[in-house]
């Protein structure tokens, strides 16, 4: 509906559309910030434990299934 009234603003035709507005909140207090450092650190990473899990699944998979063809092959 926005699109078809030509409304809201959709910013500058050189910008980011997905970057974040600026706000103009103040700025976290340092005793804010300490707060959570392994979750930031992890969430800064990139890799949830979920990836994690996964990856020692797959890990795991293979080599047991290295291991039943090395048996098979010398049995």
């Amino acid at each position: 509906m926005v699109l078809l009234e030509k409304a809201g603003n959709p910013g500058a035709p050189d910008g980011d559309p997905l970057a974040p507005a600026p706000t103009n909140t103040p700025a976290p207090s340092p005793s804010q910030t300490v707060a959570a450092p392994a979750k930031a650190a992890a969430a800064e990473a990139g890799l949830p434990w979920q990836w994690l899990a996964l990856g020692a699944v797959v890990a795991a998979g293979l080599g047991l299934a290295g291991t039943l063809i090395l048996k098979r092959r010398s049995g």
